[in-house]
């Protein structure tokens, strides 16, 4: 292989990266380094984080090692945050060091809207990262064996809320001790799962009665004290764990290295990936927006089609080529593992649910995480 002249950096061993990490050699055949930048030196599936947490699987089943990837291709890794991108200097900046670059991919994903009164709170849990949820999973199982009621509330009803509200049920059956925890799920809009079709939504509205899982809609929290959260047109509800799965924004990260970002602070590319303002530098997944496209949901899948999209056009940029542009499907393809041994499939406003649709999503993880296994 010729001898590396250039350095790509990609920040974030994300869904979105995946493809550009499987590939490496793609860019090292072209003479150009790589070294992927991330806080963990792999990748917790978030597909099958709802297992995770249920204690269904073993966390290690389903996690892919990104560092692997990038060093079999003779790439680097570096471990920890990027804390400012300074683009004219050409450099990240993180805790402990600087990381120079000449062609940069930021795929840094999203972080939680947490109040301020909340984000210093022992008893906060969020979804991201995934690792994040075995803490309130080790909490459980702790509290459970020796107390007589543990109270648990999850502060969000879209599809992260609804799947981590239905493992922590599971979770609790799996140890014989569903009675001694009070489960509450509060959500802002009037159903769960906002904005997807009603069939759903009362779907999922339908498990959690059968489950005993209070859902407190139309419902915001307005304060966060010491025997639990405040919320508009309710009584106080009690939280020993506070899990928030309301909302999430790009990181500030983005703002504060004055790269050109939305009104919602996430980073504006154009139809190629390429940055509106800087050509060296490109983004995908969670964290970008498409300058003249509605914002994409923030899925998985819509991060991994984003990813081949990525790959190709990093390449085209390093050989001189031109770009072929990303077209984000008109229709997507969500499926939920509600936790009580279902899922729920929503595919173009239709929904299809049970055993068997729950039964196809464990299998499509498995096969997807074994295609990025080394």
């Amino acid at each position: 292989m010729p001898q590396a002249s250039r350095q790509l950096v990609l920040v974030g061993g994300g869904h979105t990266h995946l493809h550009a990490l499987k590939h490496a050699r793609d860019y090292a055949r072209r003479g150009v380094a790589v070294t992927l930048v991330s806080p963990e030196p792999y990748l917790d599936y978030s597909s099958t984080s709802a297992r995770v947490l249920a204690g269904d699987v073993p966390a290690s089943s389903f996690r892919i090692d990104v560092r692997g990837l990038v060093e079999r291709a003779g790439g680097q890794y570096v471990r920890g945050w990027v804390h400012r991108v300074d683009v004219p200097g050409r450099r990240l900046m993180l805790e402990d060091r600087t990381v120079e670059w000449d062609v940069l991919s930021l795929a840094v994903g999203t972080e939680g809207l947490v109040p301020p009164e909340l984000a210093r709170d022992d008893r906060l849990y969020t979804p991201k990262p995934p690792g994040r949820m075995l803490g309130i999973r080790e909490l459980l199982a702790e509290r459970l064996d020796r107390v007589s009621l543990v109270e648990v509330v999850v502060v969000g009803a879209g599809p992260s809320g609804c799947e981590l509200a239905g493992a922590l049920d599971r979770l609790a059956r799996r140890r014989k001790a569903r009675d001694r925890l009070r489960l509450s799920v509060v959500e802002l809009s009037a159903k769960p799962l906002p904005g997807l079709p009603a069939r759903a939504a009362d779907r999922v509205a339908g498990s959690f009665v059968r489950r005993s899982i209070e859902l407190l809609v139309g419902q915001r929290v307005i304060a966060a004290h010491a025997g639990g959260l405040s919320l508009t047109g309710a009584e106080a509800v009690p939280a020993d764990a506070i899990v928030w799965a309301a909302g999430e924004r790009a990181p500030r990260m983005l703002v504060e290295s004055s790269l050109p970002v939305d009104l919602a602070g996430s980073l504006l590319v154009n139809d190629s990936l390429q940055c509106v303002e800087d050509p060296c530098v490109f983004g995908g997944g969670d964290c970008i927006r498409i300058l003249g496209r509605r914002p994409l949901p923030r899925l998985g899948s819509f991060a991994l089609r984003q990813g081949r999209a990525l790959h190709r056009s990093l390449l085209a940029y390093l050989d001189g080529r031109p770009f072929r542009p990303y077209r984000p499907p008109r229709r997507f393809l969500m499926v939920m593992n509600l936790g009580d041994g279902t899922g729920l499939a929503i595919w173009a406003g239709h929904c299809l649910a049970g055993r068997t649709v729950l039964w196809l999503k464990n299998l499509l993880d498995a096969r997807f995480v074994r295609r990025y296994r080394l």
